[in-house]
């Protein structure tokens, strides 16, 4: 049975799935009996992804010689007793009250559900699960996750299998993204396109018009093509810094230029508060400017219309803080997934790439920190916290 303890009063055991462990003799003797099954062993060994043994207590009480090999591990003993969490060095174990399975993320962790439902069920359980991973730097992995139930003596265990589908996800996701976003500008263009080329002169300034809006839609088009070029460098680690020294408040102001007309922005306001004049940063302008983007859009399609989302730049001691704040509160459940790779509030496949390349660019190459609060009454707000250069006077 999973156990969720939510409420005032001292710190829970447990969000979502039991804390208890085995004990050190237990998790031995369990280890033990599991060793002496070769059939279990040879199987384990056979499975091209990850494949664990799992006590009751989600415990990891074996493994196969490709696991072990991929976590850095010489032998069972250094990871005997964890939590796959643990030893795949899941983000969202820091915060956990008890480790792997017990904070408030993992109850939507495709990995935790899967091993808990087939504990109950006694039967096979696949599912796909999203792991945030790393410590300083920003990464994840997809994962299907096979789990099912094995009887040794009078004990059930959980046979636990993994396939990293990272690659697969990762296409999939970018590819519907980079088509959905470049037809429609296509489409845009191709209209324009068809007004002109029917057009017979006689309204000389709606042709104006119409040739600076395909002058627009054209740069939107090359824009895109790089953006997508750009990302896929970033996900294979390619992607080259170049850096300049920039001005921050320059920097915001092109960014509520350039998306001040987006649709999103509809009978919305977007404002510049009382930015930092005179501060300046080394950093890549193209990345930089891509996370503001994203930031505000982000922001605009969450805001209702008639409400003003708000970009501001900070001085913190060394650092610049970028934020963008807009009046609505995401659900705890949007919270806990924001920065997922294909999550997306808007429900569509594909979505979701907006806040995940938030995290990745923001952190990974520009070495900042990318997060939000979001709550009552304040609302919610978007923060990049990047070192900046020497303030001038």
């Amino acid at each position: 049975m999973t156990q969720t303890v939510r409420g005032k009063g001292p710190a829970p055991e447990t969000y979502f799935a039991p804390a208890k462990r085995a004990n050190a003799a237990a998790l031995r003797k369990t280890a033990d009996r599991v060793s002496a099954e070769e059939a279990i062993l040879r199987v384990l060994d056979a499975v091209p992804g990850f494949a664990f043994v799992l006590n009751s207590e989600r415990q990891i009480v074996a493994a196969s010689q490709r696991t072990l090999d991929f976590l850095g591990s010489s032998k069972l003993e250094e990871i005997l007793g964890e939590r796959i969490g643990e030893v795949v060095n899941c983000l969202h174990v820091a915060t956990a009250p008890n480790g792997c399975g017990t904070a408030k993320e993992c109850a939507l962790c495709g990995a935790g559900a899967s091993i808990l439902e087939s504990q109950e069920t006694r039967q096979t359980v696949t599912r796909e699960c999203r792991i945030s991973i790393g410590s300083g730097t920003f990464d994840s992995l997809d994962l299907e996750v096979v789990a099912n139930q094995v009887k040794i003596g009078e004990d059930y265990l959980t046979v636990c299998a993994m396939r990293d589908i990272s690659g697969e996800k990762r296409r999939r996701v970018l590819e519907r993204v980079f088509f959905h976003d470049i037809m429609n500008t296509a489409s845009g263009l191709r209209g324009i396109a068809y007004f002109l080329a029917e057009s017979d002169g006689s309204d000389a300034q709606a042709d104006t018009e119409f040739k600076a809006m395909m002058k627009s839609l054209t740069e939107v088009l090359v824009h895109e093509i790089y953006d997508q070029r750009q990302l896929l460098a970033a996900e294979s680690g390619d992607l080259e810094m170049q850096n300049e020294t920039l001005s921050a408040p320059d920097l915001l102001k092109d960014v509520r230029a350039l998306l001040s007309q987006h649709e999103a922005a509809e009978e919305k306001t977007l404002v510049l508060a009382h930015h930092e004049d005179g501060s300046t940063l080394s950093t890549d302008p193209s990345l930089l400017r891509r996370v503001l983007v994203n930031m505000v859009k982000n922001a605009l399609e969450a805001t209702p219309k008639g409400s003003t989302v708000t970009m501001d730049c900070v001085r913190d001691n060394d650092f610049l803080v970028f934020t963008v704040h807009n009046p609505t509160v995401m659900p705890e459940e949007v919270q806990l997934q924001i920065f997922k790779r294909s999550f997306s509030t808007k429900g569509g496949a594909g979505r979701g790439i907006g806040t995940y390349s938030m995290k990745l660019l923001g952190e990974k190459y520009l070495g900042g920190q990318v997060d939000f609060t979001s709550c009552e009454p304040q609302g919610t707000t978007f923060f990049l916290r990047l070192p900046s250069s020497q303030k001038t006077p």
